[in-house]
Formats: structure tokens, C-alpha cells, sequence
């Protein structure tokens, strides 16, 4: 046999060893089905309930403007008030708690004593709350006195939050008034009010 002859054959051989191997690994591998995949469900919306049924609690950026005032202290605009609702869920009576903070006239109401911090319940009145109580938040020269808070609001807009319906956002008027036993003149103060659920 010619070399060339023995070459062209042992070309042939190695071909047809490669096409083997070629076929087994064809053969070999079977063809993965397709996979069916299921419609993700599209979740239910949680239905939009009346503004009455939506639930005041937790902290409110307050702003607060004097319409009227006779007092010698004036609340400054920004205050913060926190509801605390008294039932376990939905919309209830509910305690409104807060400092209200004081510019003009602040050192006088301190010396005298007066006190800053309240905490008055309101009640649910459907989509709206009322509460008065009477506490020592005045002063009558170096003394503190006693004086009438009153909170009206209405909810104003509510949403989900965490699948619960809540009060975002709400508005009324605070008044007080004070009939002072001493030499003070009676003091009476209305004001706007309007509030935003605090979120951070």
C-alpha cells in the first residue's frame, strides 16, 4: 500500500470515528419539554370604604393659624399632635395628646406654671371628633388658671396603609377660653387647624 492510499484510508477511519462520537452525543441527549407556566393571579383591590370607617391614630404634623386671639401668648404655627384610638381596630373615640408649643408670650406662661402638655378625648362623631376639657393651660399674672380646650376636625382623606384604612389627613378649628377668677381680663382664642399622618 502507497503511503498515499494509507493516508486518504486513515482519514476516512478518523471521520467516521468522529461522526460515531458525533451521533452517540446526538443521540444521546433527549429534548427538554416546554414548560407550561400558570397566570399569576392578579390580587384582589381592597375596597374604598367611607371616610367615618377610617381609623385616626398615630402622629400628625399639625399646622395651626390664629384667627382670633386675646390671650398674651400666641401658639407658633407648627405643632404635633398624636391620636391614640380607644378600641382595637376601625374608627372610635380617640385621645388627641400633644405639648402645644408657645412663641410669643412662652417665658411668662412657664414662670407661671402653666401647663403645656394635654391630653382630651374625642368623640367619634362619624367622619367627625369633639372633645373640651378644662385644664390649667393659662396664666393669670404668676398663676396658673384654669382654661377651656376645645378640638373639632373631620377627616378629610384616608387610605390604606399596611391593609389597614387610616386617616392621612384631617382639618378643624382649637379654641380656648378662660374666665380668670383674679385681675386678669377673660382670654378667648380661635384658631384652623389641619393635619397630616406622619409616615416617617
Amino acid at each position: 500500500m502507497s503511503r498515499l492510499t494509507g493516508a486518504v484510508l486513515g482519514a476516512v477511519i478518523l471521520t467516521g470515528v468522529a461522526c460515531t462520537e458525533g451521533d452517540q452525543s446526538t443521540s444521546g441527549s433527549s429534548a427538554s419539554p416546554t414548560a407550561v407556566m400558570s397566570p399569576t393571579p392578579t390580587p384582589t383591590p381592597l375596597p374604598k370604604l367611607p371616610l367615618s370607617e377610617a381609623r385616626l391614630a398615630g402622629r400628625y404634623n399639625v399646622k395651626l393659624y390664629v384667627t382670633a386671639n386675646t390671650f398674651d401668648s400666641k401658639p407658633i404655627q407648627q405643632q404635633e399632635f398624636r391620636f391614640v384610638p380607644r378600641c382595637d381596630q376601625g374608627a372610635c373615640d380617640a385621645s388627641v395628646i400633644g405639648t402645644m408649643e408657645f412663641g410669643h408670650g412662652l417665658a411668662d406662661r412657664q414662670s407661671a406654671g402653666a401647663e403645656k402638655r394635654f391630653d382630651i378625648k374625642l368623640a367619634s362623631l362619624g367622619r367627625s371628633y369633639r372633645g373640651t376639657k378644662v385644664g390649667f393651660w393659662a396664666s393669670c399674672n404668676d398663676e396658673p388658671d384654669k382654661d377651656r380646650w376645645t378640638f373639632a376636625i373631620k377627616v378629610d382623606r384616608a387610605k390604606y396603609i399596611d391593609d389597614a384604612w387610616m386617616v392621612v389627613r384631617w382639618s378643624g378649628t382649637w379654641t380656648r377660653s378662660a374666665i380668670f377668677a383674679g385681675a386678669c381680663l377673660p382670654g378667648h382664642l380661635r384658631s384652623v387647624i389641619r393635619g397630616t399622618l406622619d409616615r416617617s
